[in-house]
């Protein structure tokens, strides 16, 4: 190629770079993201496998990372095999009067290597096993979602009997600055009223 063309061929990708580093996916100016603390617990509880979770959700273009610096899980009473305990971040938003439903949410996050089990050593129980990394989750948020009626939550999920249990954990925190934090156990009646 001769140095002429190789400096044009120079000029306009680092012209594209420059585009696209100051625009999103679809064309708009990037905003700055929005990080927002979170936290959900339900520790303790009367649930068998109980979860402490606190971190960190930012809204980046169309997608939401939450990254969990620390955390703990621990069984109610006795011990329970924890290999297949996971854990999944979601979405959630109103769908009509108090009614609400997850609209996008994670791959499911193996927790047992968090808290260091391996395959052949993972029994849970009734001590509280801290998370020795962080844990980081990401998913898309779909278009024309609300994020003022939306809260980000945590579904828990572990097999017994060859059925998986779960529950679901929601966070209080406000995704954008003019919806307000309130209690996790009220987030849908406060979220979504009409």
């Amino acid at each position: 190629m001769r140095p002429s063309a190789r400096l044009a061929l120079t000029r306009s990708l680092a012209a594209i770079g420059a585009i696209g580093c100051a625009t999103t996916r679809r064309g708009a100016p990037s905003a700055s993201p929005l990080s927002v603390p979170l936290a959900a617990s339900s520790i303790p509880s009367g649930y068998g496998i109980q979860l402490r979770v606190q971190g960190t959700a930012e809204i980046r273009d169309d997608w939401l990372y939450v990254v969990v610096p620390q955390g703990a899980i621990r069984t109610l009473q006795g011990k329970a095999p924890a290999w297949d305990l996971l854990l999944r971040a979601g979405l959630a938003t109103c769908t009509g009067g108090r009614e609400w439903k997850v609209v996008s949410e994670s791959r499911a996050a193996r927790l047992a290597p968090l808290v260091g089990f391996t395959r052949d050593s993972s029994m849970l129980d009734t001590t509280s096993r801290a998370f020795r990394d962080t844990l980081r989750l990401d998913f898309g948020v779909p278009r024309g979602t609300r994020l003022d009626r939306a809260w980000v939550v945590f579904d828990l999920a572990w097999p017994i009997s060859n059925v998986m249990a779960t529950y679901t954990l929601a966070t209080g925190t406000p995704l954008v600055p003019s919806a307000p934090q309130v209690e996790p156990s009220r987030v849908a009646d406060v979220r979504c009223r009409d």
